[in-house]
């Protein structure tokens, strides 16, 4: 089990670090032949873009937990299930994500850009393409082969960025977006569907006929779908619908910036929980190494989180000053909205995710679902008067009230520890590593030049806040007999 977790953590480290390049590198092409203007629009279409996953109604995740613990035969069919109901929620995904762009073209700022009607019709059956390639590819998960799945996804990240590279260059303009985006969702739609048909051959690609078979496996998964799909629904909205009101507020040159910093702190989040997102199916099958790992992963990402994110406060501002141009700088405060907000998101990740292995969808979805409501809430007055940053204000301020306490005390009933000395443990490691991070990122970028140094200015500040972390480590379980599995594994659970 640890040869395989380290693997499929591999590969999603691969695949984040994929996205890491692939990202800087859009937005390096944004820089050249997008505006902000044009860029704010397109990027409110794409957010919306984001929700035609929900279509599937929760069923894809209770499918691949019921794949990670089921026998042969209830694998075929369950596999056989799920090419159906792709097939209808592939049709689904295709017209609302037609409908819901006609009603976006017509709202003020996509009138002002002056696209047609086809343009936004191109982006809805671009994302209905990926939404369907990603269902396909999920499939790995249930079937055991997650590093797959992260594969396939770093891969695909490549054949986007190229795709919008020479799109770009043959003077697409605004339609490279939906023009790459189709593109790569083909690639991974085909790749994923070979992977998939080489653990279960002869299985059908799609599938309309929904027979007794079928009808019955919906009820008996329904309820269990019905909680997967309220959990999944309140997380999406409440990582991207702040990119969709963000479109409709005024000050849309820094509307653009905020859209930036949201592509850019969604990789950073999904960097920092590559080792949560692979332990999760661990925990569905009841792994005896998954439970060992869970505290120690909960302190160690505790350190990491913190030093990465308090890392971003300094030194994000000069780097996107140097990578773009000085109109797409974000301002301190943003940075730093932004930075608070996911530190206290990724602080709490260890926990969610193993919630999410337990099936603990109806408590997610409760904390996440109130959370979501007060963002929007907030972030309708906050947005109107202050802009941008009055939006990032809002999702920090629900943010705080819904995730600060509410998973990690339910994480820690579940595993039978007290809720306050879970949060002092977690909480004085995470903000003792990004307060020196920021000091240390300050203080270096006060004394280097400006442009790309900026990267190592932040790696050293995010090593400085986790360097107290491995030196109480080193003094709990100094290494006197060399480097081995056994005194790696007492090292990280010393963190």
């Amino acid at each position: 089990m640890n040869l395989a977790f380290a693997r499929t953590v591999a590969w999603r480290v691969f695949a984040t670090g994929v996205q890491v390049i692939s990202g800087l590198v859009t937005l390096r092409l944004l820089s050249r032949h997008v505006s902000t203007a044009d860029y704010a629009v397109v990027g409110a279409a794409l957010a919306m873009m984001t929700y035609l996953p929900l279509l599937d109604g929760g069923f894809r995740m209770v499918v691949n937990r019921r794949l990670l613990a089921g026998d042969v035969k209830e694998r075929t069919a369950l596999l056989q299930f799920s090419q159906v109901l792709q097939s209808w929620v592939g049709l689904g995904a295709l017209a609302i994500g037609a409908i819901a762009m006609i009603a976006y073209s017509v709202t003020p700022n996509a009138r002002k850009a002056g696209e047609p009607l086809a343009f936004y019709l191109a982006l809805g059956g671009a994302g209905a393409a990926g939404m369907l390639s990603q269902m396909q590819a999920s499939l790995l998960t249930g079937l055991g082969r997650q590093a797959q799945v992260f594969a396939l996804n770093g891969f695909t990240s490549i054949a986007n960025v190229v795709l919008l590279g020479l799109c770009f260059h043959f003077n697409f303009g605004v339609w490279a977006f939906p023009a790459s985006l189709f593109g790569g969702a083909v690639l991974q739609f085909f790749a994923a569907g070979y992977f998939v048909r080489s653990l279960e051959p002869g299985l059908p690609f799609g599938g309309l006929h929904r027979d007794s078979e079928f009808r019955r496996r919906l009820g008996e998964l329904k309820q269990e779908a019905i909680a997967a799909f309220r959990s999944q629904t309140s997380i999406l909205f409440l990582f991207s619908c702040d990119a969709v009101i963000v479109g409709f507020v005024p000050q849309q040159a820094e509307a653009a910036t905020y859209l930036v910093l949201v592509r850019i702190f969604g990789i950073v989040r999904n960097c920092l929980q590559a080792a949560n997102e692979a332990m999760w199916p661990l925990v569905a099958q009841g792994h005896d190494g998954a439970r060992r790992f869970e505290q120690p992963l909960l302190r160690l990402n505790a350190w990491i989180c913190g030093a990465a994110l308090g890392a971003c406060v300094p030194t994000l501002p000069p780097f996107l000053d140097w990578l773009m141009k000085e109109d797409w700088r974000p301002s301190p405060l943003l940075v730093s909205l932004f930075a608070a907000r996911f530190c206290i998101t990724t602080l709490s990740s260890p926990a969610a995710y193993f919630l999410l292995g337990r099936g603990e969808f109806q408590g997610l979805a409760r904390f996440v679902e109130r959370e979501l409501i007060a963002a929007v809430l907030l972030s309708i007055p906050f947005g109107w008067r202050f802009g941008p940053a009055g939006v990032a204000m809002a999702f920090l301020i629900a943010t705080a009230l819904g995730t600060l306490t509410p998973i990690l005390a339910r994480y820690s009933r579940l595993v039978h520890q007290a809720p306050r000395t879970l949060f002092s443990a977690i909480w004085w490691r995470g903000v003792v590593a990004a307060g020196l991070a920021i000091g240390v990122g300050y203080g270096l970028v006060r004394i280097l030049p400006a442009g790309p140094v900026a990267v190592g200015a932040g790696l050293i500040a995010a090593l400085a806040g986790i360097l107290p972390g491995a030196a109480l480590a080193w003094s709990r379980h100094p290494l006197k007999s060399g480097l081995s599995r056994s005194s790696l594994a007492n090292i990280l659970r010393a963190f």
